[in-house]
């Protein structure tokens, strides 16, 4: 194997990390608001809040990494190309709204959690804004994966 082939697998499985536990979470998290107890939506915020900077985050800055080290090892690919250019931006829109929004917001949870208890409406309505916000983050993650796939302007 070549290294642009250790790369790309790098590459892929960074992406099978934080474009599945997304709509893993995401699916999770749906599921426990709708049916589970308080006690059950609480702890999962918590989880939801670590993963989220012990993987996604990682996750995320590899995915880019490995992508950007396989533009410069490969003569087929250029980092002016369109489709490497749409997923630059979306990586950074997910990026960005990892690091402004979905970190902030599950801190902010997890603060009306313990201030509140399991049963606080604040957290709760807290979680609601972080699964639309989130659902709307998945959309950017597929399209990104679409955009790798079907290389538009290659």
């Amino acid at each position: 194997m070549e290294l642009y082939d250790w790369l790309l697998l790098g590459h892929i499985l960074a992406a099978i990390a934080w474009v599945g536990g997304a709509i893993t979470m995401q699916i999770m998290g749906n599921r426990l608001v709708r049916a589970e107890s308080a006690e059950a939506v609480a702890a999962f915020s918590r989880t939801a809040e670590w993963v989220g900077s012990r993987l996604y985050m990682p996750a995320s800055l590899a995915v880019l990494g490995f992508g950007i080290a396989l533009v410069a090892v490969s003569d087929a690919w250029s980092i002016g190309q369109l489709w490497i250019i749409l997923a630059l931006v979306g990586i950074a829109i997910s990026g960005i709204g990892g690091a402004l929004f979905f970190g902030p917001q599950s801190k902010r949870i997890t603060q009306a959690f313990e201030a509140e208890g399991a049963e606080s409406e604040r957290a709760r309505a807290l979680i609601r804004q972080l699964f639309v916000v989130s659902r709307i983050d998945v959309l950017i993650l597929l399209l990104i994966v679409a955009d790798m796939v079907l290389k538009p302007g290659a």
